[in-house]
């Protein structure tokens, strides 16, 4: 079995290949072309597409792209008097202390000018209200041209009740407007509570635009090439889905790529730790406990409500490419005239390279103190004492920045894997396929018919499941949490209880209502073969020194010590 796992960055695709001979890396500038970067990595390895069985594609442009709010070709018709949903939000006080309670609302998806309301309506108990007037579609389509909408979001009130409004939209619009992609709120979020259904419609929309075409792209081409094996795609659970079923939910795949990396670092955090990926644009925040990356319930990224099954993580703008200066001792990231990371990492002698950056060692470290404040936060926030826990740290810029990052935070020592500026790529080859059938229910567990539901999961997935994954809620209009069961339960008593204790568990006190049985899901993961690295160097490195690694290196400052490992390196303060 020849495998080949692929991480894209913002600037660079890290390249795994994993083979009856081992494992080898590569890294390969990215540019503005994706596909030519795959295909110029494969010839850095001496592969052909056609020698591939497995390939693997995980990247962390879309999200980079989220971070920097990049608008994308996209519109959103909702039912009339809605149209401020995804403005309004939830108006969520993040920050307790903030004078100013700043909602974390999306509005780039989809901007006011390109919100359009449609007459009609759905009730909540899914009967029809006010009938849809489609002829609103005679000013909303032209609109939709001049503005060369590519993809358009759907989200009628209580569609996830009864999608027929939005399926005579959908026919309507596909009639008018071929060409142009479609995201249906009952197919994408099939759950109670708008502005986050209206999120994950939207966003969903605006990946078709963002990300899809360039993995598709990818698949075109290694096709034409002569691959014949199977392809698969990273999400943001820290596993892959193969073949289209990977690129059918978007939304999960736009956290592939730090997903991908907490899974690269598993080995190193024996078991449990904060990893800290640094790469070119952003730093990314994960946890990892009892051998595996930790999930949220619901998922969220940068704020931003996503209702999927996702790596916990918290993700800063702040990377190798990000210009960074001091304002009046504070770190600033929006100073468009100061010099970036990278060029302040290559005049201190952690990176190779020409800059006319002068040497500022305040700057990096004040952006050591600003990445360890959030990863205290990130930990603490989680009630994990990150001190107890440890710090894995990987990303190219990372393993320049990992001793500054343990000092700041009061840490004498940080590991990280084998291959710390490649832990994306490696942490996707080792990573378990993913088979998942799934259905949305939306009744009360009283009125479910517990035993059709999880028979019809069992046929369509054609594997003896791990686990049934069960979202519920207290009521419909209350918010979810996620219920793991090993078994198919017998009946809806069986869950009740189950949810009970786990609900009384988390919270300490009792649900405040009978169920509600949201989405259900049965999974089964097929672990891979993977390929064990080359013994490590027993050698060790006392600083000031930079360490070469596979695809990236590690600056070992002046009083510390790297040792390799089993796991991958330890780096000491031995001052």
């Amino acid at each position: 079995m020849t495998r080949l796992a692929v991480d894209f960055g913002a600037r660079f695709a890290d390249l795994c290949l994993t083979g009856p001979e081992g494992r080898r890396l590569a890294k390969q500038p990215v540019g503005d072309d994706p596909v030519a970067a795959l295909m110029a990595g494969l010839a850095a390895l001496d592969v052909t597409p056609a020698a591939l069985d497995d390939v693997r594609i995980a990247s962390t442009r879309p999200l980079n792209m989220m971070l920097a709010q990049t608008p994308g070709p996209v519109a959103l018709i909702c039912t009339q008097g809605f149209g401020d949903v995804l403005e309004l939000a939830r108006q969520d006080r993040v920050d307790l202390y903030a004078p100013v309670a700043r909602s974390a609302a999306p509005l780039f998806l989809a901007p006011r000018d390109a919100i359009h309301e449609i007459p009609g309506r759905i009730g909540p108990d899914g009967t029809e209200t006010a009938p849809l007037d489609l002829s609103a579609l005679d000013r909303i389509v032209p609109a939709l041209r001049d503005a060369g909408v590519q993809a358009v979001a759907v989200c009628l009130l209580f569609a996830h009740a009864t999608p027929a409004h939005e399926q005579a939209l959908a026919r309507a619009l596909s009639d008018a407007l071929p060409g142009v992609s479609l995201s249906l709120s009952h197919a994408i979020d099939p759950a109670p509570r708008e502005y986050e259904r209206t999120v994950g419609t939207v966003m969903d929309a605006w990946l078709r635009c963002t990300a899809r075409p360039e993995l598709a792209a990818m698949e075109t081409a290694l096709r034409d090439a002569g691959f014949a094996g199977a392809l698969s795609f990273g999400d943001g659970r820290g596993v892959v889905r193969a073949g289209t079923e990977g690129l059918a939910d978007l939304v999960s795949v736009l956290a592939s790529g730090p997903a991908a990396a907490a899974r690269g670092a598993l080995t190193a955090s024996g078991g449990g730790a904060v990893v800290l990926d640094v790469g070119s644009r952003s730093a990314d925040l994960m946890l990892v406990q009892n051998g595996a990356p930790v999930m949220a319930d619901p998922g969220q990224i940068a704020g931003i409500p996503l209702r999927r099954d996702l790596v916990d993580m918290a993700s800063l703008a702040l990377g190798g490419t990000s210009p960074v200066a001091l304002d009046a001792g504070r770190l600033r990231l929006d100073a468009d005239d100061a010099p970036t990371l990278d060029a302040l990492l290559i005049a201190d002698g952690r990176l190779p390279g020409d800059t006319s950056a002068p040497a500022d060692r305040k700057v990096l470290d004040a952006v050591a103190a600003r990445l360890a404040e959030e990863a205290i936060r990130f930990a603490t926030r989680r009630n994990v004492d990150p001190v107890q826990t440890g710090l894995v740290v990987c990303g190219g810029t990372g393993g320049l920045l990992a001793a500054d990052i343990a000092r700041a935070m009061g840490l004498n020592r940080v590991r990280l894997p084998r291959h710390p500026a490649a832990a994306g790529a490696t942490g996707l080859a080792d990573a378990p396929e993913r088979l998942e059938s799934s259905a949305a229910v939306n009744r009360l567990l009283a009125e479910t018919d517990i035993a059709g539901v999880f028979a019809g999961l069992a046929s369509t997935l054609g594997d003896t499941p791990d686990l049934y994954r069960l979202s519920i809620a207290p009521r419909p209009e209350m918010h979810p949490m996620t219920l793991d069961l090993p078994r198919a339960p017998a009946d809806a008593d069986e869950i009740l209880q189950a949810w009970r204790d786990a609900y009384a568990a988390r919270y300490e006190i009792e649900p405040p209502g009978p169920g509600h049985l949201g989405r259900v899901a049965a999974i089964r993961d097929r672990l891979p073969d993977t390929a064990s690295d080359a013994t490590a160097d027993a050698a060790a490195t006392e600083g000031p020194a930079l360490v070469a690694t596979d695809a990236g290196g590690i600056w070992v400052p002046q009083g510390w010590r790297l040792s390799p490992t089993a796991a991958g390196y330890l780096l000491e303060n031995r001052a």
